[in-house]
């Protein structure tokens, strides 16, 4: 379906979880550019320096990604394709544990090994940076620094694993999706994911989401996004279960345009297992 040279971005560098996703995703294509953060990915895509991009949206343990949601908002791509990536941590440092001082990784890895690093290494500094791929690259070229990243970016960055499978949760995934300018609704997607605004006012989102309940479309997932330009108001993601080229789902989403301040579709799409 993809042509071999097409162009994927994703979070980097190499070795990251997102470029684990994008070679899951994309398995037959040859060029995946790493980029800086997450914002770049879909600036590269919306001005077609890249063909796909690949970016993490959700944790099993810490919940969504809220700078890709924001960027899902901003921009006007689509969501083509999603998979989940088991998430194994490793600590990773050429320096023996006694010597670390500093300790980096991605915020969302820190959060998800919190309980480990406060037993293990209570007194070592944290240090946030765009991905835990970066993170093992700075702590290749530091003395007395370590990372929070996968055993694949040990082996690339030339790093001892100190400790494994160090999240809190054993069954630690992450969810990522495909981000494309051009829509890709295919006859097996099964999932669409929405962006809902409603009036500032009692029962307005109770209202807006009940035409769900009551054509039977299941709905997989809900949660706020507050309002840029608009203090203490939300935008709500919402995913559900169907295509909306099937004339439920299409009926279901009119009576939804008509009871929201507006509507936005992400997507329909499939999973890459």
């Amino acid at each position: 379906m993809y042509a071999k040279n097409m162009d994927i971005a994703y979070l980097g560098p190499a070795a990251s979880y997102s470029h684990e996703a994008s070679l899951k995703i994309f398995e037959q294509i040859n060029n995946f550019n790493p980029l800086k953060s997450i914002g770049t990915v879909f600036a590269s895509v919306d001005s077609e320096k890249a063909d796909y991009g690949v970016v993490p949206v959700e944790n099993s343990s810490e919940g969504s990604v809220s700078v890709s949601l924001d960027c899902l908002a901003k921009h006007e791509l689509k969501i083509v394709r999603e998979t989940t990536i088991n998430v194994n941590h490793s600590l990773l440092s050429n320096n023996p544990p006694e010597e670390i001082e500093v300790l980096y990784s991605h915020p969302q890895a820190l959060r998800q090994c919190s309980n480990w690093i406060r037993k293990n290494m209570p007194f070592v500094e944290l240090v946030e940076v765009s991905s835990t791929a970066r993170a093992a690259e700075i702590a290749s070229q530091l003395n007395c620094s370590a990372a929070i990243a996968s055993e694949k970016a040990g082996q690339i960055f030339k790093l001892n694993v100190l400790a494994t499978r160090i999240q809190d949760m054993a069954n630690n995934q992450t969810r990522f999706v495909a981000i494309s300018k051009t829509e890709e609704n295919h006859r097996e997607s099964n999932k669409t994911s929405l962006i809902i605004t409603t009036e500032h006012n009692p029962g307005k989102l109770i209202s807006a989401l009940m035409p769900f309940k009551e054509h039977g479309v299941n709905m997989l997932h809900l949660e706020s996004r507050p309002l840029k330009q608009r203090p203490w108001e939300y935008m709500f993601f919402v995913d559900v279960e169907g295509n909306i080229k099937d004339s439920k789902l299409s009926k279901v989403l009119k009576e939804i345009e008509k009871k929201s301040t507006s509507l936005k579709v992400l997507g329909s799409y499939q999973a890459v297992i």
